[in-house]
């Protein structure tokens, strides 16, 4: 699913559904940019949007926002909506007074949203935490660390997770420390 820009009227849109790998799809196509918000929003900046779709038409999106990027008034904003109809954006998550980073939202086969996100000043010292909705982003579980203790940011970072045929869910990851290579 592909969000143009979170950040920021946009024209034409539509929903598609496609067959990929015997699972239904449901994609946002754009021929131009559609932006959740407008220049009155309650923040400065953005980044790192994420977008999943809820299978009744509306999808959830979120990012991270505040002043700039790195300050300590940093969190995970939500919108829920579909193309031209969106919510206003509403701060879901702040569990302290530090940057907040690069929200990942997963559909998941036990039918929740879940919703994974780094806080901390910088990356090496980055922690994942997690929370979830069972009712398509109405109400939230309260967001706990995904690895109590763990620093450098196990977890999802920045792209959607997959599920392999076996079950188990595969989440793509990063590791500062390492100049090259992939994490998974």
């Amino acid at each position: 699913m592909f969000l143009n820009a979170a950040c920021g009227g946009g024209n034409k849109s539509e929903v598609v559904t496609e067959e990929v790998e015997s699972t239904k799809v449901a994609t946002l196509v754009t021929e131009d940019y559609e932006h959740i918000f407008g220049e009155d929003r309650p923040f400065a900046q953005c980044h790192a949007s994420t977008i999943t779709g809820l299978g009744d038409g509306n999808y959830l999106t979120a990012w991270f926002a505040g002043s700039y990027e790195k300050h300590n008034d940093v969190g995970i904003w939500i919108s829920k909506g579909n193309p031209g109809n969106w919510s206003e954006p509403e701060l879901l998550v702040k569990v302290r007074n530090e940057p907040h980073w690069n929200p990942v939202l997963f559909n998941a086969p036990d039918g929740k949203v879940y919703l994974y996100f780094k806080v901390g000043k910088e990356i090496d010292y980055w922690e994942t935490w997690v929370q979830y909705t069972e009712d398509g982003g109405v109400t939230w579980s309260e967001a706990k660390e995904l690895v109590p203790g763990d620093k450098g940011g196990r977890g999802p970072v920045r792209n959607h997770m997959l599920v392999l045929s076996d079950g188990t869910w595969l989440a793509p990851a990063s590791d500062e420390k390492i100049k090259s290579g992939l994490c998974l």
